[in-house]
């Protein structure tokens, strides 16, 4: 995919580089922790796919808080949702996906998803192999725009 031309009305999970999932500690038949952020890393922030390399809110470090209680009906899954900026809007939209793709899973019995307004987001939340795979995308962008317009 050329990220000069992403399309943020088609941000998918199929964008997000699938190899930051360890499969190998993801079981498709129990609900724990690996499992829920992996699901959730398939909700793809749309800033981080517009700059030319898409990633899910957990590599992005939007997920502030993520507990899972056992129940007789199975897992509550409790999570707390950050923004990158105060005004953005992405929150709600962050929250739904989020409880669609959760109570979809086998074995939880209730989702709870609430925001926090009070942690302002860095570029240090975010995990360091998205960090790195940013970065080098700005760098090759960089001198994309160096080399076609000749600036130095």
């Amino acid at each position: 995919m050329n990220p000069d031309r992403v399309n943020p009305d088609r941000v998918d999970a199929d964008l997000v580089d699938a190899s930051r999932v360890d499969a190998s500690r993801v079981d498709a038949d129990r609900v724990d922790a690996d499992r829920v952020r992996a699901e959730l890393d398939r909700i793809v922030d749309p800033c981080s796919a517009v700059a030319g390399a898409p990633a899910g809110i957990v590599a992005m470090g939007l997920i502030r808080e993520l507990s899972l209680t056992d129940g007789p009906d199975g897992v509550a899954v409790r999570i707390r949702i950050g923004v990158t900026e105060p005004g953005c809007l992405m929150g709600g939209s962050f929250a739904a996906q989020a409880r669609e793709r959760l109570d979809r899973l086998n074995g939880v019995a209730s989702v709870e998803v609430e925001f926090d307004h009070a942690a302002d987001w860095t570029p240090g939340d975010m995990e360091p192999g998205y960090r790195r795979t940013l970065d080098a995308t700005r760098a090759a962008r960089r001198a994309a725009l160096r080399e076609r317009f000749g600036v130095r």
